[in-house]
């Protein structure tokens, strides 16, 4: 078997994705399509962002949405009213938010993907 560090970077991704569940709303917008980049892994980067020591991740969301995060004993559920890439810190127990911040726009050189089937088209696949 052959191992990378983009393959360990995508499985990493994966695990932290996992611990985040929509509860109303269009969702994490998900990057499916860019003309700016050629590796998927770069697409990651910009979008997602988990750091374990500082207890903050980074993701792409529809406004509107309700996340919940189920990184610590309790889930914590969290509101993104704008489209946009967020930051999201927790306290030192994952249990609470302690900061959330909007860092840029959904940028407009990419596709998203919606999760839910109501969505209408205009950056969106449903």
């Amino acid at each position: 078997m052959d191992y990378s560090d983009e393959g360990t970077a995508q499985a990493a991704l994966c695990l932290f994705l996992m611990g985040v569940c929509p509860l109303e709303g269009g969702g994490i917008a998900i990057p499916l399509v860019s003309d700016e980049h050629v590796s998927h892994a770069s697409l990651n980067f910009r979008h997602f962002e988990f750091d374990y020591d500082a207890r903050r991740i980074k993701l792409p969301v529809w406004g509107g949405t309700t996340l919940e995060f189920s990184y610590g004993t309790s889930p914590v559920a969290v509101r993104f009213e704008r489209d946009g890439i967020y930051e999201v810190r927790f306290d030192s127990d994952w249990n609470s938010v302690s900061q959330l911040g909007l860092l840029c726009g959904l940028y407009a050189s990419e596709l998203y993907s919606a999760l839910t089937s109501a969505d209408t088209f205009g950056g969106r696949i449903s």
